[in-house]
């Protein structure tokens, strides 16, 4: 029996040991490259959207680097930036209003061909609040490159 179980080990190891790393790690004829930026949003530089949607606050940025390319063909990651550590969007954090109660909310992005967009969306979605002070955002822009 473990002459039958030791054949076709044997037999894989000789197929695969066929191959160098050069040849199964050959580069393709694209690559990809990284465009990493930080928005700051300042507290005036939020609006409110309060339709029957439900409450948010939202704020639109131009950003170059969302190209058609890459909406078609590569990737867009987004963090918020918490005074300690990044924090992939979506991302839902705590926070404790004036009057004691401690509430949710849920940090996001959209983007389209050239521009993003932050949300932030209360747990309640009615009632509206005070941002203050600046939030951080790293972008990542990964854009596939054909030669």
């Amino acid at each position: 029996m473990k002459k039958f179980l030791l054949l076709p080990i044997l037999a894989s190891l000789f197929l695969f040991s066929a191959c160098t790393f050069e040849e199964y790690y050959e580069c393709p004829e694209e690559h990809s490259i990284l465009i990493s930026d930080i928005i700051d949003v300042q507290a005036n530089q939020w609006s409110l959207n309060n339709n029957n949607e439900g409450l948010y606050f939202y704020s639109t940025w131009n950003y170059s680097a969302l190209t058609q390319d890459v909406l078609n063909s590569g990737a867009v990651l987004a963090y918020y930036w918490d005074g300690t550590r990044d924090n992939q969007l979506p991302y839902v954090r705590p926070y404790q209003e004036s009057n004691g109660y401690l509430y949710f909310e849920n940090i996001r992005f959209d983007y389209q061909q050239g521009k993003i967009t932050f949300i932030l969306e209360p747990s309640d979605f009615i009632e509206p609040y005070a941002i203050t002070g600046k939030m951080s955002f790293k972008v990542v822009v990964i854009k596939n490159i054909r030669h």
